[in-house]
């Protein structure tokens, strides 16, 4: 794998994972936050 004249640029490469480590966090995020929700709920 070369990476200088493969034409792949490293920078980029690692903003695009950290977008995407991102939103995976958001989802995870929002999907505990619902989680707590129900529970409360379903103790409620």
């Amino acid at each position: 794998m070369t990476v200088s004249s493969g034409g792949y640029d490293p920078a980029a490469v690692n903003v695009r994972a950290v977008v995407c480590l991102n939103s995976v966090l958001k989802v995870v995020g929002l999907f505990t936050s619902w989680l707590h929700v129900l529970i409360n709920v379903n103790v409620l």
